[in-house]
């Protein structure tokens, strides 16, 4: 089938009734939970993704949480505008100009053009994507287990992009990920591994229960990307550029929708922004308790198992240690959701190969993966220290635009 075919097949899918409402529910939710500092678009996801598990249409489940994700990512700005503080990371750099233009009565331009932006952004990515879909099935006709095992190394590599000012403790943290997915049955030999003869652990440890408390507890965190991805290994799409020549109309479909979204985006940010501005005002201290029991509904909706429950409290715990030692959970949730694919072609490729591993080096295509990985991992490492800094001498304006508001606010009082 040509990818216009799929393109028609997928277009009539996204516009019916459900999936609509679907995004306009997605983009009000992601516009509440990225207004509220302290809060993010990984929460709005997190709350949805028990909800998606019930779904018919895995690519409804994916539209739902992109939509939560773009308008989340506008309303962080709301707030970065309007209280100078940022309601999730990216929005850090709209106080740079927005809280100054707001103190200057300019509140409606700044609200307008952070719109604009983050229309224009996610329109242009989405359309790039829909473009370039074609070559990427073109270039996936010559994958083998090879180069699908050096994605994973690629993938993996992302360590670096969340690490924030520790990378070691982010490599540790992506290695324990690596260990907790292969607890459980081996998916090529089929022998129990790490359970210490608990029953719990026999079958390993389920994706959902495990994307909701370790990121729950990583809030404010960057996990957005990683959730995405186990969302759509939960609901049986296999992510990667196998999607568009296994899953064709379905990988439109969640395009098209994420394109739909953005262009809502517009009125809908124009007409509520004021009311969800009156949202930041609540405070985390009484959403706490509503997330903690969305993380143990979402675990016992995953398999309707009460073992699960135990497994949650457990996960909880163990989340809840890493974050008082300061150690990202996002790699974590990497290193779970792409140890199968990289065992599985590893395995694959040993087997093929006569265990000849200078194949992973040798054959063009995956020299070239990398390669780019290593480049990619040297740039974010760069960039992340560039960004520390960066975030650190803003936060420490923020901290200067508050004290010189509350002492002249203290002089007129």
């Amino acid at each position: 089938m040509t990818d216009f075919a799929q393109i028609a097949q997928a277009i009539p899918q996204v516009f019916t009734l459900y999936n609509m409402a679907l995004i306009l529910g997605g983009l009000v939710l992601g516009m509440v939970v990225g207004c509220i500092p302290g809060l993010s678009v990984t929460l709005g996801i997190i709350l949805m993704l028990p909800l998606t598990y019930t779904f018919d249409d895995p690519a409804s489940a994916i539209i739902l949480l992109l939509a939560v994700y773009v308008g989340g990512m506008y309303g962080g700005s709301i707030s970065a505008i309007t209280l100078n503080t940022p309601g999730t990371n990216s929005a850090i750099a709209t106080t740079f100009d927005g809280y100054p233009l707001a103190k200057k009565g300019k509140v409606k331009k700044a609200l307008d053009t952070s719109l604009f932006a983050s229309v224009f952004g996610g329109l242009f990515s989405a359309i790039l994507l829909l473009v370039c879909a074609s070559l990427i099935t073109k270039l996936v006709a010559n994958f083998t287990s090879v180069e699908y095992f050096s994605m994973g190394i690629l993938g993996i590599s992302l360590i670096a992009g969340v690490s924030g000012d520790s990378l070691p403790k982010s490599i540790i943290s992506g290695m324990i990920g690596l260990l907790m997915a292969c607890i459980g049955m081996d998916a090529v030999t089929g022998v129990t591994r790490f359970s210490f003869g608990l029953d719990t652990l026999k079958y390993g440890i389920d994706m959902l229960p495990a994307m909701i408390p370790l990121l729950t507890l990583g809030i404010p965190g960057d996990g957005v990307t990683a959730l995405l991805l186990g969302a759509f290994v939960l609901h049986g799409i296999q992510p990667g550029p196998t999607m568009f020549t296994k899953q064709g109309v379905m990988a439109y479909t969640i395009i098209i929708g994420c394109l739909v979204a953005n262009v809502l985006l517009a009125p809908l940010g124009l007409g509520m922004t004021r009311a969800v501005a009156k949202i930041v005002q609540v405070k985390y201290t009484y959403l706490a308790p509503v997330i903690i029991m969305f993380c143990f509904a979402g675990a016992y909706a995953a398999t309707g198992n009460t073992k699960e429950l135990i497994l949650c409290a457990a996960i909880l715990i163990f989340s809840y240690i890493l974050t008082l030692l300061d150690i990202s959970n996002t790699p974590l949730m990497l290193g779970m959701i792409l140890e199968d694919i990289m065992e599985q072609n590893f395995v694959t490729a040993a087997m093929s190969y006569d265990r000849n591993y200078s194949i992973f080096f040798t054959r063009p295509i995956s020299a070239a993966i990398l390669i780019i990985t290593v480049v990619l991992l040297v740039s974010m490492m760069r960039l992340n220290k560039k960004i520390e800094a960066l975030n650190a001498k803003q936060m420490e304006n923020i901290a200067a635009g508050h004290a010189a508001d509350d002492a002249a606010a203290a002089q007129q009082a």
